[in-house]
């Protein structure tokens, strides 16, 4: 062939490479194809591959690959490594002529390199000769296109270097085509995430500012609790809950049934209750997911707001209604709580005129406010909250926890006083709270016996988990019936108070009326005041029989009442038939006449000792 029609050809050749270029085939297919042209174009050229730097590994990763075996694929040489790793340092074509020098350069290919390569027939000994030659960019080497010859008839010559470097400049425009092209499609790929959040942030805001209005409007028009909560139900479709800061339920959206199974359960949801975060689980027993949303009023929490769900997780919508909504409740629970604050001030002040004695006509006010029947016999019982050893870090810590304490105590001391007490008057003073209790006339020992009963069972319920080193101290006046024995009576519950106050007993209470008969009994030695107990009540107490318990119940009542046979079949909630047996075995057993003035005295007495030894 003419030196001429060897230029025509590779002129010819370069515009199908070209060609090829400008084609809509993907970049592995035109590299491919530039392989493919360059060994029909390079007489010698029997096999090729194109390898390409990954920056991130610091490897030359095989690419594309003709005339070799498929395990070439995994090859991945370093810099330096082999005819291909040498040309990458070098970043000029490098022509390896005879077997000699490629079975010298190859000797440097790394142990698995070399299994890969003969796995795929490319074998260091079969090759005659090879061209490598750099894909070059902006003095940067991007890779590193390969011919081999094996065979012997056609070697590979120095004129097919110019070629090949013709042809490599060719690969690399496909190849920076190609990474402009990914960069273009990520960018667009990015810029398409980009506006979905951008409107999905919008859709967002406009759904926070539509509930938030919602819920707003719905306060200031006086909505309650209930009203928010039925509307979050509405919104979500969820059923709700919401618990108060001692783990009570205090409003829900559920029926009655399914309220039982929740009690069944609440030590659960309790444990997963945390104090300033949100947290979600699944319960099984109830097949539901639970999404718990605290309540927060300047960093303290006043409860939590929990949405039931038989599917997971809430919808992005859900989840800002239901932030919303506990916003809006924290500032229903704020408003609530310095209303309470306002009503503890006027009853402060109804305590003082009380105790001053010197307004009538603000008392009297105060007294049709508060239906406090000022011509009614009362009592006060002062109930005296500490905390044991004050263990809490610093003064702040304990005032805070004082503060819950006595707020959350006070809110169901009131709510029982409202339903079983009326027209008693309950308020927080300092680090107490001040009963003034009305007292009836055929039942206020009982009365009073009750109100303590509830007091131990709220503690036991509520606050000896919540305050494991609570202390509460009662302090129990004399009845009274006039305003100006008021302070008189409001002193010896204080009094009272301070009597008791060294005793380390969690619920402690004294009546000031015994005061003189507890001294006048301490005076005795604990044994012989034990063996009096003993000598009386020690048939009862041992009486083996399933009844001992209804007896002692039944003998107590009897006695507190002043002996008053129907109010006690009414509390004990028994026949008169029923209370009648009792009250004759009791005598049998005690061999007492409970009508005989010196039997009573001496049951009295025992039980008060039994009190006092406890």
């Amino acid at each position: 062939m003419q030196h001429s029609e060897i230029r025509e050809k590779k002129l010819e050749a370069l515009l199908d490479a070209s060609k090829i270029l400008n084609s809509s085939q993907d970049t592995d297919q035109i590299l491919k194809a530039l392989l493919e042209l360059s060994i029909d174009l390079i007489d010698g050229g029997d096999a090729g591959c194109i390898f390409l730097y990954n920056k991130a590994s610091d490897l030359l990763e095989m690419y594309a690959y003709v005339g070799m075996g498929d395990t070439v694929k995994n090859v991945k040489m370093k810099p330096g490594e082999s005819m291909t790793g040498m040309c990458f340092l070098r970043n000029e074509p490098v022509f390896f002529p005879d077997n000699n020098v490629v079975k010298n350069a190859m000797s440097t290919m790394s142990k698995g390199n070399t299994e890969l390569a003969v796995k795929g027939a490319v074998i260091a000994s079969n090759i005659n000769g090879s061209i490598c030659c750099p894909l070059l960019h902006r003095n940067e080497t991007l890779g590193v296109l390969v011919i081999d010859n094996f065979s012997n008839k056609v070697p590979l010559v120095a004129s097919d270097v110019e070629l090949l470097k013709a042809i490599s400049v060719q690969a690399t425009i496909a190849i920076i085509n190609a990474r402009s092209l990914e960069r273009e499609l990520e960018n667009n790929r990015k810029l398409e995430e980009y506006n979905k959040i951008i409107q999905s942030q919008r859709d967002k805001y406009k759904h926070s500012t539509q509930v938030h209005s919602k819920f707003t409007d719905m306060v200031l028009k006086g909505s309650t609790v209930a009203d928010i909560i039925n509307e979050v139900k509405l919104l979500t479709q969820k059923e709700i809950l919401i618990f108060d800061i001692f783990h009570n339920i205090t409003h829900h959206t559920l029926g009655h049934n399914t309220l039982e199974t929740l009690r069944v359960i609440k030590p659960l949801i309790v444990q997963k209750l945390q104090r300033n975060s949100k947290n979600n689980f699944y319960e099984s027993t109830t097949a539901r997911h639970y999404f718990i949303f605290p309540i927060i009023v300047n960093l303290e929490p006043m409860g939590w707001l929990c949405l039931l769900s038989k599917t997971t997780p809430l919808l992005e919508n859900e989840i800002i209604t239901a932030e919303r909504s506990a916003t809006i409740l924290a500032l229903e629970f704020l408003k609530q709580n310095e209303l309470t604050d306002l009503e503890q001030s006027l009853k402060g002040d109804f305590l003082d005129s009380l105790i001053s004695n010197d307004n009538l006509a603000y008392v009297l006010k105060c007294s049709e406010s508060y239906h406090f029947n000022l011509s009614a016999p009362h009592r006060i019982l002062l109930l005296d909250f500490a905390f044991e050893g004050r263990s809490y870090s610093n003064t702040q810590n304990y005032e805070r926890r004082m503060r819950d304490c006595l707020k959350h105590y006070y809110h169901h001391f009131t709510t029982f006083l409202k339903n079983n007490c009326p027209g008693s008057v309950a308020l927080i003073r300092h680090h107490q709270i001040v009963c003034i209790l009305e007292v009836h006339l055929t039942s206020g020992p009982l009365q009073v016996e009750s109100l303590l009963t509830f007091i131990q069972s709220e503690y036991h319920g509520n606050y000896s988990t919540v305050f494991k080193d609570l202390l509460i101290k009662i302090g129990i006046s004399d009845d009274f019936s006039e305003i100006n024995q008021f302070k008189e009576a409001y002193e010896n519950s204080r009094h009272t108070v301070r009597l008791i106050k060294g005793d380390q007993a969690s619920i402690q209470w004294l009546y000031f009326k015994d005061i003189h008969i507890k001294r006048f009994l301490l005076a005795n030695t604990q044994e012989d005041l034990l063996n009096y107990t003993q000598n009386l009540l020690n048939p009862l107490l041992q009486y083996n029989n399933a009844s001992r318990e209804d007896f002692l119940t039944t003998l107590v009542t009897y006695l507190k009442s002043n002996c008053n046979w129907s109010y006690t079949k009414e509390h004990l909630h028994i026949h008169g038939n029923t209370l009648t047996y009792r009250l004759s075995r009791i005598e049998e057993i005690l061999k007492l006449d409970l009508n005989d003035y010196q039997d009573r005295l001496r049951l009295q007495i025992a039980f008060e000792i039994q009190e006092l030894l406890s």
